[in-house]
């Protein structure tokens, strides 16, 4: 999933890219968050 994405964001241009890693950051921590409770 992280290489599609990945891949995605490097065609669509580096202010994409940061956009999606905030999101997939964002998706991290509450999925983090949702584990640890």
């Amino acid at each position: 999933i992280l290489d599609h994405v990945a891949s995605r964001a490097v065609s669509l241009g580096p202010r994409t890219l940061r956009a999606e890693t905030a999101a997939i950051a964002a998706l991290a921590i509450l999925m983090t968050r949702e584990g640890e409770a």
